[in-house]
């Protein structure tokens, strides 16, 4: 043991372990890093094998231009690679790896079995490395390209496996890697097997529009608008749907800078901004969108898995990205005009310049080197001094309190002999749901209501996986659904209150809302909570309804029978109570 407090440089094996966990997180990301080498070997055609959602095993095949076996040893060596010479290269960049430590990071942590062939060489040569040591090179026969054998992963830090999700999770995760990098290359052939099963087939397609429709839905393909805004150095080009189609997730909203896929906050509000006024609330656009930039005005050097970019103008960004799809979702051009080297944005005045000083602050703040501002949500803020409310020790109800009429689209007041109550119609009528699609559920003979025409739902690759993983327990609820060939599924029954034609947004919104909001907990009771609170938050009334007061008068009543009515299912009060006294105080008659 060495003598502590002391500084020693760490071997090569634990540096490149050490190193791979900021590379390689799960299968997920080992699928995704050498897809990508496929693309930048020029490969046309990709062939992947998952083994238990990629946790036992990866294959990946492609018919790229190979690797020259003198360059196999630096292939699993760090910071060794083709694409970058010196330090001006990295603003200069087009290809998706370049830093060298994608290979050598998946060969620390498992075993690599490589086979490649150059172009027109006669033979080819074999690389065995685990983890991260080099076991055989030799010469082989094998086809043009490069096969990649990925195994006994993380078997060198079992302490990363514990990390892993179920082989379902697991195989979502590498589906959904696969599409975001299939989806814009329409000459791109790729097959998926998981387990035996064929998961995904893409053959070479004659348009964008048609890769979203196998990927995706046919009916997402007919509804979307084309987007373009060109300026002399950025461009944006792609599809967004139209207003009548829409999603109560973002999870069909896929960004590309320069050809590479990334997540990136300020882009998802752009698109928000411009979507705010023709789509309701907790619905969002489909969208395809690729912003083409001239390189120096991005750092795609600032994440290891390269999932982040740094732009350097982010505030003339998000008005390409606001003007563009204004433009497209207005069916013609707004009326825009260059400013200095990108276009200005002239269609919402001060509400349209709030949103941007929003957007960017955030954006300043989330960016590597930025620091965390302090937390200021409401819901976490110490409470106003409250009054007294409705209780149930036989005191007064809900139902008692006199209806003064709605506040903001949100909220209802109400008068008591003790002061002023303010209501949020959305989380009391959540908190109602919630009761009774428990209950319902709890009745077997009326978990589900059988559908008069069963609805047939195509999927994502990856939201399909989810599916079969949750099958069983959605059947608990009284949702029938089952595999309807390809990625489609077709639902048979849905609970109580929900109608024929829901089936769609509810599924989708289970499988992408509920999963992010810790579906993934290990406990299945815990599970089946989280998926009432979504179907309990989908069938409440929102924000913006307007109720008659015979509707008010109705949930008032409802509230008075219904466990835990001061909460909604997420914990937030359904009511404020500001007591005479407090009101006194507030207007200094005290």
């Amino acid at each position: 043991m060495s003598e502590p407090g002391r500084i020693k440089a760490l071997s090569q094996e634990l540096a490149g372990q050490i190193a791979a966990g900021e590379v390689v997180e799960r299968p997920a990301s080992i699928v995704k890093e050498l897809l990508e080498n496929s693309l930048d070997a020029g490969a046309s055609e990709v062939a992947i094998t998952l083994a238990k959602g990629g946790c036992e095993g990866i294959r990946i095949t492609d018919n790229g231009s190979g690797i020259h076996p003198e360059d196999l040893p630096l292939a699993v060596t760090s910071f060794a690679t083709s694409k970058i010479g010196e330090f001006s290269d990295l603003y200069q960049i087009r290809t998706f790896g370049f830093r060298g430590e994608a290979l050598a990071s998946i060969a620390a942590i498992s075993r690599v079995e490589l086979s490649t062939r150059t172009k027109g060489a006669l033979s080819g040569a074999r690389l065995v490395c685990e983890a991260g040591k080099i076991l055989e090179i030799s010469a082989a026969g094998c086809p043009e390209g490069t096969s990649i054998h990925v195994s006994k992963i993380f078997e060198a830090v079992p302490a990363r496996r514990a990390f892993l999700k179920t082989a379902a999770r697991e195989r979502q995760a590498c589906l959904e890697a696969i599409t975001q990098l299939a989806l814009p290359r329409k000459n791109l052939r790729i097959r998926v097997k998981a387990d035996g099963r064929d998961a995904l087939y893409l053959p070479e397609t004659a348009d964008l529009r048609e890769r979203i429709a196998l990927l995706f839905d046919p009916e997402l393909a007919g509804s979307l608008l084309p987007v373009l805004e060109t300026c002399p150095e950025a461009a944006i080009s792609g599809f967004v749907s139209r207003p009548d189609y829409s999603r109560s997730n973002n999870r069909q909203i896929f960004c590309y800078v320069n050809g590479r896929f990334i997540r990136d906050p300020l882009l998802n509000h752009a698109l928000a901004t411009a979507c705010e006024h023709v789509l309701a609330p907790r619905q969002y656009p489909a969208a395809i969108l690729f912003i083409e930039l001239t390189p120096g005005l991005v750092d795609v050097n600032v994440h290891p898995a390269k999932r982040e970019v740094r732009f350097r103008q982010p505030r003339e960004i998000y008005r390409l990205v606001v003007t563009a799809i204004t433009s497209a979702l207005a069916g013609a051009p707004l009326k825009t005009e260059a400013s200095g080297r990108f276009l200005t944005y002239r269609g919402s005045g001060e509400r349209f310049e709030s949103r941007l000083r929003e957007a960017v602050s955030r954006y300043y703040i989330s960016r590597p080197g930025g620091n965390f501002a302090s937390r200021t949500d409401p819901l976490f803020t110490e409470p106003v001094e409250k009054g007294e409310g409705p209780s149930r020790d036989g005191g007064m109800k809900f139902s008692d309190l006199n209806y003064l009429g709605p506040l903001g689209e949100t909220y209802l007041l109400f008068s008591s002999p003790g002061g002023l109550i303010i209501l949020d119609q959305h989380a009391a009528h959540e908190r109602v749901m919630f009761e009774t699609i428990k209950r319902s559920c709890g009745e077997a003979s009326s978990a589900g209501q059988r559908l008069l025409m069963p609805e047939i739902i195509s999927l994502s690759p990856g939201e399909y996986a989810r599916f079969l993983e949750f099958q069983g327990e959605l059947a608990t609820l009284g949702i029938e659904a089952e595999p309807f060939g390809g990625d489609a599924v077709v639902v048979k029954s849905l609970p109580f209150p929900f109608q024929p034609g829901e089936a769609r947004g509810l599924l989708e919104e289970l499988m992408a809302d509920g999963l992010e909001a810790g579906i993934t907990e290990s406990s299945a009771q815990r599970r089946k909570e989280k998926f009432l609170i979504v179907m309990a938050c989908r069938a409440a009334v929102m924000a913006k309804d307007l109720l008659s007061p015979e509707e008010v008068k109705g949930l008032l009543e409802t509230l008075d029978e219904t466990p835990s009515g001061t909460t909604c299912p997420h914990g937030r009060p359904i009511y404020l109570a500001f007591g005479l006294p407090e009101l006194e105080k507030m207007f200094k008659r005290r």
